[in-house]
């Protein structure tokens, strides 16, 4: 079988800009540069729905960066990857390892606690003990006087007695001395030192960078709390840093609806948010049928797939806003043929359920029902 990979590209080789992605790759790139004139901190927000190519537009950008001799360092964090393991600790830990920084120090910050010891004093009341001492004196006193012993034996007995509760008493409270609580608390932990570990990896990195761009991906993967957790720690205590531009691909819609949950569906409230969470918009625009088409007819051309113009012109009208759908949908077409002729279907038969008009029409629904 022949599987279409689906992984980020670089638009500036040969013929592999098949949906014009490239000038929005020239919108980012130039954003970037722009900002490395300025002291200022930035967000950009790459939007488009999903498989729309975000990934291969920075990636690109990337490279015409690195063709301008710009000495800008890229971090990418996937957001959706740790969800699991909260935000500040995966992305404090995500940007150490990028930039080569010793992590032992922050590793300890984040993973362990601080443990400490504290002694309980108790001060010993002498009167106290005096007057108990006393008190016992005086009852076994009476207690030999009772049993037959005369007066001057029952004051030494009383008095052998009750000698060894002074030490008894003192040994008892050293004891209570010696006892300790411990107390463990996270060594960091507060929004303040989120932010101030992330400014001293930043400042050491820009010594030899005028300019880190990180990439946050796939927080409209994460669910509605956890999006506008990350996107507000991000506008609340990384945007602070001049050094750094945040570019945020998204599907804007499925962000939105996530912020609409968070904001009891005031649609307003959500729309004023992401507004000022982004400084820069880049939109990428739906696809036309013919971009598809094309699409289709390279993947089919590079992949030997062996559709028809008819069946491409099906397939790419079926998901006309979408190239990762038809990816996917190639993908599960050779699988589902290959499971066809698991099942006795004649090689002859197969070519020509891929070639002739009628049986690619006749099997739309089903190919369909695969995605």
């Amino acid at each position: 079988m022949t599987f279409v990979k689906d992984i980020e590209l670089n638009l500036l080789e040969n013929n592999a800009d098949l949906l014009n992605g490239k000038p929005y790759a020239e919108a980012l790139k130039n954003t970037i540069l722009q900002n490395t004139q300025s002291n200022e901190s930035m967000v950009v927000g790459l939007l488009g729905e999903w498989g729309s190519g975000k990934s291969t537009i920075i990636k690109t950008a990337e490279e015409m960066i690195k063709k301008s001799n710009k000495n800008i360092k890229f971090i990418k964090y996937d957001a959706w990857k740790y969800k699991k393991d909260g935000f500040r600790r995966t992305f404090l830990l995500q940007i150490q390892q990028s930039l080569g920084l010793n992590s032992n120090n922050l590793i300890d910050k984040l993973y362990s606690n601080e443990s400490r010891d504290t002694s309980i004093k108790h001060k010993i009341s002498y009167a106290r003990v005096g007057w108990l001492v006393l008190f016992l004196s005086a009852l076994s006193f009476v207690i030999y006087y009772l049993a037959g012993i005369n007066i001057f034996s029952a004051l030494v007995a009383s008095f052998i007695t009750t000698t060894p509760i002074i030490p008894l008493v003192n040994a008892s409270f050293n004891c209570l001395d010696a006892f300790k609580t411990s107390k463990q608390t996270p060594l960091l932990f507060s929004a303040e030192q989120f932010e101030e570990f992330f400014d001293e990896m930043i400042t050491k990195e820009t010594t030899k960078n005028p300019k880190i761009v990180i990439t946050i991906d796939n927080i409209d993967r994460c669910d509605a709390e956890t999006a506008y957790s990350l996107l507000s720690d991000i506008k609340t205590f990384l945007i602070n840093n001049p050094k750094v531009v945040f570019v945020i691909p998204v599907d804007d819609n499925a962000l939105y609806q996530h912020l609409n949950k968070v904001f009891n569906y005031q649609r307003k409230h959500a729309g004023e948010f992401l507004r000022k969470i982004f400084n820069v918009e880049i939109k990428i625009k739906h696809f036309e049928e013919i971009e598809l088409f094309d699409f289709a007819s390279n993947l089919n051309k590079k992949y030997k797939l062996g559709l028809s113009p008819d069946a491409i012109s099906i397939i790419s009208s079926e998901y006309a806003s979408n190239p990762r759908r038809i990816i996917q949908f190639c993908n599960n077409l050779e699988c589902e043929i290959s499971v066809l002729l698991s099942n006795g279907l004649l090689p002859a038969e197969i070519d020509s359920l891929k070639k002739h008009d009628m049986q690619i029409i006749d099997y739309k629904g089903r190919m369909a029902r695969l995605l």
